[in-house]
């Protein structure tokens, strides 16, 4: 499975066209948990580790990862679901699992 730690890219959210909305949910949903780790734990929840972004081809889902990652100062992680899938059960689960975590 092919795992890209993408860098940090020039583009910023002006280059992303037409995605207002869904950049100001995203941009917020990241700013939110990044800012205020103490009050998820203040509830007893654990604070969000990152975001997923699902959807069809070429919508430009990681173009706006990129994009979002690049404002907030974050590690962009490109993880490309067709080599994650597996025809045996939980295995999908497992590889995505082990690569987020590094092991």
């Amino acid at each position: 499975m092919r795992l890209q730690v993408s860098p940090l890219p020039p583009a910023a959210l002006s280059l992303v066209g037409g995605l207002k909305p869904q950049l100001a949910t995203i941009a917020a949903a990241l700013d939110g948990a990044m800012r205020n780790r103490a009050r998820f734990r203040q509830v007893g929840l654990p604070p969000p580790r990152g975001l997923l972004l699902f959807g069809p081809p070429g919508t430009g889902k990681t173009l706006v990862a990129r994009a979002v990652g690049a404002a907030a100062g974050c590690a962009v992680i490109v993880l490309n679901g067709a080599e994650a899938a597996s025809k045996y059960y939980g295995e999908t689960e497992a590889k995505v699992r082990n690569e987020m975590t590094g092991r």
